[in-house]
């Protein structure tokens, strides 16, 4: 396989909007494509879009609970992979989760109302209470913080680049820490809440319609095409690759080495 084209290290180009039932499942060749956000929104809560998930058409008057809109990005040209198959790489970007109305036909701001079960957490730091959404679970004692002590997991940088412990090692790009959902006093869930100990992390994906190979020597050669600067390899990574939230534990930084011959350093 050749090198990456240049395309890889700047943008893809937007293809439109589309409503999706689940951002790890969503099927490029099937759903609506929606001009703006405003458009896919109406549609989806109307039930009357066609969602683009788990490889099969369906509308989205189906669903039940909550639903995903998002910009839909592809690669401008595809990916010379070896043999004569070509890849287009798709991406969500500027994705959002909504809900769907209850079937009593209740609005979705009044559904956003409706009494959720919570239950109570002290941040060790500063003892500040806070009301997290119960099916979080527990958070680890040690690493969790709320945001009013600005101390969230510090143990890897946004921007490095790392091995991530999933079913197989894959490398990804640190993001920001993960926070919880919580709250408001207005009853509106917000995820502006304590930090959970996790971080957010980007990586390749054999979702998201691209089919890319999970091959090492082509992720190898993606990511050493990522650029230098921590800052603009976060918003490029999310934009081409898949983001997933991993504990401390499951995220290994590289060693000097290997960093210094992935990124040319």
């Amino acid at each position: 396989m050749g090198e990456i084209p240049g395309w890889i290290r700047e943008q893809l180009q937007v293809e439109g909007w589309v409503v999706v039932e689940s951002l790890e499942s969503f099927d490029v060749h099937l759903g609506d494509r929606y001009a703006d956000r405003a458009a896919a929104l109406q549609k989806a809560l109307a039930g009357d879009a066609l969602l683009a998930s788990r490889g099969k058409a369906s509308l989205s008057r189906d669903l039940e609970g909550e639903f995903f809109i998002g910009k839909l990005r592809r690669s401008a040209r595809p990916i010379e992979s070896e043999g004569d198959e070509r890849l287009l790489v798709y991406s969500l970007a500027d994705s959002e989760r909504h809900r769907m109305p209850t079937r009593e036909g209740s609005s979705p701001d009044s559904s956003r109302l409706e009494p959720q079960e919570t239950r109570t957490w002290t941040c060790p730091t500063c003892a500040r209470a806070w009301e997290v959404l119960a099916v979080l679970g527990e958070f680890p004692a040690d690493p969790s913080r709320c945001p009013d002590c600005g101390v969230p997991p510090s143990e890897f940088s946004p921007g490095q680049v790392v091995r991530v412990q999933r079913t197989r090692t894959r490398l990804g790009v640190v993001d920001s820490a993960v926070r919880a959902e919580c709250l408001l006093p207005d009853g509106t869930v917000s995820d502006v809440g304590p930090f959970t100990g996790e971080y957010m992390v980007w990586h390749l994906s054999e979702a998201y319609g691209s089919r890319a190979p999970a091959d090492p020597d082509f992720e190898q050669v993606v990511f050493s095409n990522l650029p230098q600067d921590p800052a603009r390899r976060r918003g490029l990574a999310s934009l081409i690759m898949a983001g997933t939230s991993a504990d401390p534990d499951q995220i290994e930084a590289l060693e000097p080495e290997e960093e210094g011959h992935l990124l040319g350093a």
